[in-house]
């Protein structure tokens, strides 16, 4: 019994000392004036689709302040099923964001969230976790496609990974949020591995769009 509570005391004061140290951090990123990264240039046609670069959204860009947000629809032809991307590049932690809460306000209802791997092979290759939306609003579905770039983890643990990142320089290298969606037409599973492929091909061109020595590979 003496055992199992001194574990118990030890596990209560590592979270304790977590959650002071997160607060801390977290004072730390407030305080701070990070500087907004440079435009993204993701490209204009990619795998023969044009790019209609969308205008900024003002409600956006109150929430994420310090970030640059790149917002592309890529068609094949007025009649092809859009694919839509949604970059955000900042230095500010707290821009890494998860988006279901501004899914969910903007009236749409998430019908299953789901994790995937995305493994690209190749010397511009590497390994992310996606994080996979279906979501529905009215009778139209659409699926989405999202993961972190340059964020990393340290010791295995993303938390820690973002700790450090509100304690680190604040004009250091961007981080990137990736977002990949397309509406259903027909079959889920199809829908979702025609994403899987843009997203790969995305990120094996990552270093033509991503800030110059950005770290090179997401979450392993």
């Amino acid at each position: 019994m003496q055992r199992a509570s001194r574990r118990d005391r030890a596990l209560v004061a590592v979270l304790s000392l977590g959650a002071i140290a997160n607060f801390a951090a977290l004072g730390v990123a407030k305080s701070r004036a990070y500087t907004i990264p440079p435009p993204t240039p993701l490209p204009h046609v990619f795998r023969g689709c044009q790019a209609n670069f969308m205008p900024d959204d003002p409600g956006t860009l109150a929430i994420l302040p310090h970030a640059r947000i790149t917002t592309v629809r890529y068609l094949a032809s007025e009649a092809a099923i859009p694919t839509d991307v949604v970059v955000i590049a900042s230095r500010d932690p707290n821009d890494m964001h998860t988006p279901e809460r501004c899914i969910i306000g903007s009236g749409f209802e998430i019908i299953s969230s789901d994790t995937r791997q995305l493994n690209v092979a190749g010397p511009d290759g590497g390994t992310w976790a996606l994080n996979r939306l279906l979501i529905r609003k009215d009778k139209e579905q659409e699926l989405i496609l999202y993961g972190y770039d340059g964020v990393g983890t340290l010791g295995g643990s993303t938390v820690l990974a973002r700790m450090a990142m509100k304690l680190g320089a604040a004009n250091r290298k961007p981080s990137y949020f990736v977002r990949v969606s397309s509406p259903v037409v027909g079959d889920v599973a199809q829908t979702e591995t025609q994403l899987m492929r843009f997203f790969g091909d995305l990120m094996r061109a990552r270093r033509s769009w991503e800030t110059p020595n950005a770290p090179a590979s997401g979450v392993k």
